[in-house]
């Protein structure tokens, strides 16, 4: 599915989804093997990991959250503020909620 919007009109989510379709392979974030030694190298994790990610999280919300009662409600992220988060906040954002971070 391609898209053609202008820049700064497409939503988070579906420039995810646009670059995991055009080029899954590219890398979006390179993650420690260990947070202690990072001589051991790093993990790549693609677009097509995080979209998979994502989907995987935006299905498990919709399976164990309330119907929502308006549009865009806030639930809560209680966890680190690692690789999660945003995957976690696009996932409620394609179910039509957004994320409060709790410390």
């Amino acid at each position: 599915m391609a898209l053609n919007h202008e820049r700064g009109s497409t939503l988070l989510v579906a420039q995810i989804d646009q670059y995991s379709e055009n080029d899954p392979s590219r890398v979006w974030a390179s993650i420690p093997l260990d947070e202690e030694d990072l001589a051991k190298g790093f993990r790549n994790v693609s677009y097509r990991d995080l979209v998979n990610a994502i989907n995987l999280t935006a299905s498990w919300l919709r399976d164990h959250l309330p119907p929502a009662t308006g549009p865009f409600e806030t639930i809560a992220y209680i966890g680190p503020k690692d690789v999660r988060y945003p995957i976690v906040a696009a996932a409620a954002a394609k179910i039509e909620r957004k994320v409060r971070r709790h410390e």
